[in-house]
C-alpha cells in the first residue's frame, strides 16, 4: 500500500481510537513515585536534550513485563519489538529511537498476557511515559446473560448463548434456544479477552469492548458470532444500511484449539454508502472490498469479498450485534484456509 493511504487510514484510526487508548487500568501517565528504569539506546541522536519512551510496568502488575511492540499510527516506519524482563515497578527507557508523532504501544506479559494498544505521542527532546498494568481480571463485569447471532464453520446461522455469575462461572449455554447442562468458567487472556473452558472439554473465546457489553464470539468448533450482554429473543434482523459508517477497535488473531491470542491490534473500517469495505490495522496493512457486502437474509450476518495489501482474495463476514452499534468481522484468507490462525477476528465499534 503506499503510504500515503497508511497515513490517510491511520491518522482517521488514530483519532478514532484515542478515546479508547486513553481509558482502561493499563495506560496512566507518570505518576509521582520513583521507578527504577533500564535504558535502550538508538543512534537518531541531533544533539538536543534524549528523546524517550518510557515504558514502565506499574508497581502493582502481578507479572514480569516481558516484550514490547511499537509501531507509528501513520506506518510509515516499521514495527519496533524488544524482548525485555521488567518486574513490576520497572520499565524501559527507548532513548533517541523514534521520532516524534503519534504510535501504538503495546506489552506482552511473562504468561503469554497481551494488553490493547495504546496511543502515545513520541516529543522531540522529551520523555513521554506510558504505564502498563497486569492484574487479575475483575469478572463481574462480565455478569450478566449475553445472546446474540452467530454461524457455524458451514454457514448454518444460529442463535448462541449463556450466563456469567459469580466469579467467572458460566452457565445456562443455550444454542438456537435450547439450554444445555455444560458449566465454564472464565480467564482472561489477553486484555479484554477471555477463554471460556466449557465442562464438555470445549472452548470459547470473547472479545469485549470496554464496556463489557459486546462481544465477538469464537468457538473451537468454528462457530463465529457477535454477543450482547441483556439482549433477548427475538433477534432483530438486519438491512443492508445497517452496516454502513465508520468503526474502530480491536483485532486479535488466534492460534491453536485453546484460542490463546497470537496478538492484538488496533482495527478500522469504513463502508460506505455503497456497502464497500475499506479496513487497516494498526501496522497499516490495508483490506479493500471487491464487492458490497450484503446481510444474509433474516439474520444480523453480512458477507462479502476483500484483497489484502498483496490482492489476496479474503472472505469478509461480519456479524453485529442486536443494537447494532458493535461488529465481529473475521477476515479469512481463501487458499488454505486454517482455523483460526489465518483468520483475522475485529471487534469494532461504530462512530456515533
Amino acid at each position: 500500500m503506499p503510504v500515503d493511504r497508511r497515513v490517510r487510514r491511520l491518522a482517521a484510526a488514530c483519532f478514532a481510537l484515542l478515546p479508547l487508548a486513553s481509558t482502561g487500568c493499563g495506560l496512566a501517565a507518570a505518576i509521582a513515585v520513583p521507578l527504577i528504569t533500564d535504558v535502550i539506546e538508538g543512534d537518531n541522536d541531533d544533539g538536543g536534550d534524549p528523546t524517550i519512551l518510557d515504558v514502565r510496568n506499574d508497581a502493582s502488575s502481578t507479572e514480569h513485563m516481558v516484550r514490547i511492540e511499537i509501531t507509528r499510527v501513520d506506518g510509515t516506519k516499521p514495527p519496533y519489538a524488544y524482548d525485555v524482563d521488567e518486574e513490576p515497578g520497572r520499565g524501559k527507557s527507548l532513548k533517541n529511537i523514534f521520532d516524534a508523532g503519534a504510535h501504538w504501544v503495546r506489552v506482552v506479559y511473562s504468561s503469554g498476557w497481551r494488553s490493547r494498544a495504546r496511543a502515545v505521542t513520541v516529543v522531540k527532546d522529551d520523555t513521554v511515559t506510558i504505564t502498563f498494568q497486569r492484574v487479575a481480571a475483575d469478572f463481574a463485569a462480565m455478569n450478566g446473560t449475553w445472546l446474540g447471532r452467530a454461524e457455524t464453520a458451514g454457514g448454518t446461522a444460529l442463535t448462541y448463548g449463556f450466563t456469567v455469575a459469580g466469579a467467572g462461572l458460566v452457565s445456562a449455554r443455550t444454542v438456537d434456544g435450547v439450554t444445555d447442562a455444560a458449566t465454564g468458567t472464565l480467564a482472561e487472556t489477553s486484555e479484554g479477552v477471555f477463554r471460556v473452558s466449557w465442562s464438555d472439554s470445549t472452548v470459547a473465546a470473547l472479545v469485549t469492548d470496554s464496556a463489557h457489553v459486546h462481544a465477538g464470539l469464537l468457538l473451537d468448533s468454528g462457530v463465529v458470532g457477535a454477543l450482547q450482554k441483556g439482549a433477548t429473543a427475538p433477534l432483530p434482523t438486519g438491512v443492508d444500511a445497517d452496516v454502513v459508517g465508520n468503526w474502530s477497535g480491536t483485532q486479535v488473531r488466534f492460534t491453536g484449539a485453546t484460542l490463546a491470542p497470537a496478538s492484538l491490534d488496533v482495527a478500522t473500517a469504513t463502508i460506505s454508502a455503497q456497502q464497500h469495505w475499506d479496513g487497516s490495522d494498526g501496522f497499516g496493512y490495508g483490506t479493500t472490498g471487491v464487492d458490497a457486502i450484503a446481510v444474509a437474509p433474516g439474520t444480523l450476518a453480512y458477507d462479502g469479498a476483500a484483497e489484502d495489501e498483496l490482492a489476496v482474495p479474503l472472505t469478509l463476514r461480519l456479524f453485529l450485534t442486536a443494537d447494532k452499534t458493535v461488529g465481529f468481522a473475521r477476515l479469512d484468507v481463501v487458499t488454505s484456509p486454517s482455523f483460526p490462525d489465518t483468520s483475522r477476528f475485529q471487534l469494532l465499534e461504530r462512530a456515533p
